[in-house]
């Protein structure tokens, strides 16, 4: 009965890793492509007193996102 129960815990551990690693890769694909949503969003061509502050929130969302 103790090796039952080694193996299906065993298995258990597998199967929730699993699981947990599935969803762990599509929030790494999805983290890839942020930088390049980012630049191509058009926030270059802001204008007007806000533009500064734009620039600097945008350009240090870049630097992270490439972390």
């Amino acid at each position: 009965m103790n090796a039952l129960s080694n193996v299906s815990s065993g298995l258990a551990v597998l199967l929730s890793n699993g699981f947990f690693m599935c969803n762990a890769g599509d929030i790494t694909a999805e983290a890839a492509s942020l930088p390049s949503a980012i630049f191509a969003s058009g926030w270059h061509h802001c204008s007007g007193s806000s533009s500064a502050r734009i620039r600097k929130l945008i350009t240090l969302a870049l630097a992270q996102s490439q972390v």
